[in-house]
C-alpha cells in the first residue's frame, strides 16, 4: 500500500516551499462534452424534445431551427439515456489520470439552474456517494486517484483537499466557516492562488466525501421556482495530489551516492478543481424577489463575466492560428469578476480543463439552452497549454546532465570508430590494388584529406559538446543564482511582513495598555473623589449624632422640669391641707398663691410644649435625613466595589 501523509498545511504555505518547474508542455484545446438531462414532471415527460442528440451523429445537437439551422457538434453528447459511469468515463477519467501525473485538471459544469450541474458532479446526493447510479464524478474521482496511489506502492503520495465557494463576490472558506474573506494572490512561479485556504489531508473516498458533506452544509442553497435546491454559489473543490518518487540513474551510481543523492526524489505537484457553477437564471421564470433578488443579479454577472474572458480567448486563439499581428495584445478581461480570477489557469494557461454543458429538452428553455451550447463551442477555441508540475532538483538534475554528456561521448567514440574502419578500409583498398607512384600518393593525399576532414569533424563536435556542456552548467548555475535570490527575496519579504505584524500588535498591544492606564486613573480619581465625599457624609454624620444627642439632652431636661413641677405641686397640696383655721387674710393670700400657682403652670406647659414639639421635628428631621445619607453611602460604596472589581479584572487581562 503506498503511503499517504497525513500533514495538512495551507494552501498559501505550499505555495512558497520549492520552485516549479515546467516540464513535458504541449498545446491542446479544452475538452466540451454536453449532457441533455430528461423531461421533467411539469416540462409534460414524454413530449416531443427541442434539443437532443442528432441522429447518426452522435457528438451533435440539434437545436430549433430559430436559433441555428445546423446541427453543433462537440467532443461528446450524451443524451437523458447516458448513466452517471457512462459521464465520468467520457468526460472526467482522462484528466483524473494526468493529475497523477502531475498536470493540473479542471472539470467544470455549465448551463442553466435545474438543468443537473450539481447532480453531474455528486454533489446533490453526496450522502448515497456509494450508490452507483447516482454516484458523480466527484466521488468517482477521489475512487480512482487512491486506487493508482494503492497501485503504485513504491511511491509517496500526500492527498489534500479543500472546498470554497464564491457567493455574491465574496470567496469563503466553506471547511472553516468563520466569516473571514480570502484573498487572490499571484505568484509568477505559480499562478493564481488563494491565501489562508484550508486543506485536510485525506486518505480514502471517505474522507474527501465527509469534507465535501461538511461544505456542502455551510454552501448557499434557496428554493425558487426553477429549483427547489438552487445553489445561489459557484462551488470549487480543489484535490491536491503530491507525489514522491526516488530517482534511480541509469548510470554514474557510485558518484550519485558520493554526492548524497541516494534519498534523492522527484516531486511532482497536481491539483484537480471540481466547479459547479451556479446556473445562469431568468428572473421573469424564477420570479425572484429580495435576497434572492440580489444572488440572481451577482450569479448572472460573473457568467457574463466568464463568457467574455471565454470570447476573448476564443478570439485569441482564432488570431494565432491566422498567425495576426495583434494576437499577443488582446485584453482578456480575467479581473472582471472573483470566479474569472479564479479560473485563470484552468482558461487558456497551465491546465488541462473540461466542461461539461447541461441543457434541458424542454421548448420552454430553448433560448437559455442555445446560448449555453454557443458558450460551449466557444471554449472549445481555448487553447491551453498543460505542463508537468515538477520540484527542481539540483542532484537529480547534475545527474540528467552528466547522462546527456555521456550519451554525447558515446556518440564522438562511434565517430571515432567509423574514422579507423574507414582509414583501414582505405588502407586495405590500396594494398589490394597495389597503387603505387603518383596515383598512390595522390590516393594517399586524398586519404589524408579524409582523415583530417574527420579529425576536424571530430574537433569541432568536441568543441560543440563542450560548449553546450558549459552552457548547461551556466544555464544550471543562473538558475540556482535565481532560485537563491527568490528565495533569500522570499525570506527578507516574510521577515519584513512577521516584524511589521509584531509591530502592530506591539502598537495595538500599548494602546490597549494606555487605554487601561487611562481607564485606571479615571477609577483612580473617581475612587479619590468618593472617598473625599465619605469623609463629607462622615462629617455630616458627625453634626447629626451631635444634634440627636442635643435632642435627647433637651428630653432629660423636659423630663427634670416636669419632675419638679409634680413635686412643686405635691408640697403645695400638702402645705394647703394643714391650714384649717385662717383668717380672711390668710385665705386671700392663699387664692393669690394660687393663681399664681396656676399661672406658673401653665406657661410652664405651654414653654415645655413648644421645647418638646421643637426637638421633636428636629429629630424627625435628622431621622430622615441619617437614611438619606445611609441609603447614598450604600450606593457609593456597591458602585465602588463593582469598579474596584472591573480594575481588577482589567489589570488581570493586560497581565496575560
Amino acid at each position: 500500500m503506498a503511503a499517504i501523509s497525513t500533514r495538512g498545511h495551507s494552501a498559501g504555505d505550499s505555495r512558497g516551499e520549492v520552485l516549479v518547474r515546467p516540464t513535458k508542455s504541449h498545446f491542446e484545446r479544452v475538452n466540451v462534452a454536453v449532457r441533455i438531462r430528461p423531461f421533467l414532471p411539469h416540462e409534460g415527460a414524454g413530449g416531443s424534445a427541442a434539443v437532443y442528440v442528432a441522429p447518426g451523429k452522435p457528438n451533435a445537437v440539434v437545436i430549433p431551427s430559430q436559433y441555428d439551422d445546423r446541427d453543433l457538434e462537440f467532443d461528446a453528447v450524451l443524451g437523458p439515456d447516458r448513466s452517471q459511469h457512462e459521464v465520468y468515463d467520457h468526460v472526467a477519467l482522462p484528466i483524473v489520470q494526468e493529475v497523477l501525473d502531475g498536470y493540473n485538471g479542471t472539470i467544470l459544469c455549465y448551463g442553466q439552474t435545474g438543468t443537473g450541474k450539481t447532480f453531474t458532479l455528486g454533489n446533490a446526493d453526496h450522502a448515497n456517494w456509494k450508490n452507483p447510479d447516482t454516484a458523480g464524478v466527484i466521488p468517482r474521482a477521489a475512487s480512482t486517484l487512491f486506487e493508482r496511489i494503492a497501485a503504485t506502492p513504491d511511491c509517496e503520495y500526500s492527498v489534500r483537499v479543500s472546498y470554497i465557494q464564491v457567493y455574491m463576490e465574496i470567496i469563503s472558506d466553506l471547511l472553516t466557516p468563520t466569516g473571514a474573506k480570502l484573498r487572490i494572490r499571484e505568484d509568477p512561479d505559480n499562478g493564481v492562488f488563494l491565501s489562508g485556504v484550508t486543506e485536510y489531508p485525506v486518505r480514502s473516498v471517505r474522507e474527501v466525501m465527509h469534507y465535501v458533506d461538511m461544505g456542502n452544509r455551510h454552501r448557499a442553497t434557496a428554493f425558487t421556482n426553477m429549483n427547489a435546491v438552487s445553489s445561489r454559489s459557484h462551488a470549487l473543490i480543489t484535490i491536491t495530489v503530491e507525489k514522491r518518487s526516488k530517482f534511480k540513474p541509469s548510470e554514474h551510481e557510485d558518484e550519485f551516492k558520493e554526492l548524497g543523492g541516494a534519498d534523492a526524489t522527484l516531486k511532482t505537484i497536481g491539483q484537480l478543481r471540481l466547479v459547479d457553477l451556479a446556473g445562469s437564471e431568468c428572473v421573469k421564470k424564477s420570479q425572484s424577489t429580495g435576497v434572492r433578488l440580489k444572488e440572481a443579479e451577482a450569479i448572472n454577472l460573473s457568467l457574463l463575466a466568464l463568457g467574455n474572458c471565454v470570447h476573448a480567448l476564443a478570439e485569441l486563439s482564432k488570431r494565432r492560428n491566422r498567425q495576426s499581428e495583434g494576437a499577443s495584445a488582446l485584453h482578456v478581461p480575467f479581473r472582471d469578476s472573483k470566479l474569472t480570477r479564479l479560473l485563470q489557469d484552468a482558461l487558456g494557461g497551465n491546465c488541462k480543463t473540461a466542461l461539461i454543458v447541461t441543457v434541458g429538452p424542454a421548448s420552454s428553455n430553448s433560448h437559455e439552452s442555445f446560448n449555453s451550447l454557443k458558450f460551449g463551442q466557444r471554449a472549445m477555441l481555448v487553447r491551453q497549454r498543460a505542463v508537468v508540475n515538477e520540484i527542481a532538483d539540483y542532484k537529480t538534475m547534475y545527474i540528467r546532465l552528466r547522462s546527456k554528456v555521456d550519451e554525447l561521448m558515446d556518440r564522438i567514440n562511434e565517430l571515432e570508430w567509423e574514422l579507423e574502419q574507414k582509414t583501414f578500409e582505405n588502407e586495405e583498398l590500396r594494398r589490394r590494388l597495389g597503387i603505387e607512384g603518383d596515383a598512390d600518393v595522390g590516393h594517399s593525399r586524398k586519404s589524408d584529406d579524409l582523415v583530417r576532414a574527420h579529425e576536424e569533424e571530430k574537433k569541432r563536435l568536441l568543441q560543440f559538446m563542450k560548449q553546450k556542456l558549459e552552457d548547461e552548467v551556466g544555464k544550471l548555475k543562473q538558475f540556482h543564482v535565481r532560485e537563491m535570490e527568490r528565495q533569500k527575496k522570499r525570506v527578507l519579504e516574510e521577515e519584513a511582513k512577521k516584524r511589521s505584524e509584531l509591530e502592530a500588535a506591539l502598537d495595538a498591544e500599548r494602546a490597549k495598555m494606555e487605554r487601561v492606564w487611562a481607564e485606571y486613573e479615571k477609577v483612580k480619581e473617581s475612587l479619590r473623589d468618593q472617598v473625599a465625599s465619605l469623609k463629607r457624609d462622615m462629617v455630616g454624620r458627625d453634626e447629626v449624632t451631635r444634634q440627636q444627642r442635643e435632642a435627647d439632652e433637651a428630653r432629660q431636661e423636659i423630663e427634670r422640669l416636669r419632675l419638679e413641677n409634680q413635686n412643686l405641686r405635691s408640697q403645695l397640696d400638702i402645705a394647703s391641707s394643714g391650714k384649717k383655721t385662717v383668717s380672711s387674710k390668710s385665705v386671700s393670700l392663699e387664692s393669690t398663691e394660687r393663681l399664681a400657682a396656676l399661672y406658673m403652670r401653665r406657661e410652664e406647659r405651654r414653654m415645655i410644649s413648644s421645647v418638646f414639639e421643637h426637638w421633636k421635628q428636629v429629630v424627625e428631621i435628622h431621622r430622615e435625613s441619617n437614611w438619606e445619607w445611609e441609603t447614598m453611602i450604600h450606593a457609593q460604596d456597591t458602585d465602588r466595589h463593582s469598579k474596584a472589581r472591573d480594575v481588577r479584572a482589567n489589570g488581570a487581562s493586560v497581565r496575560l
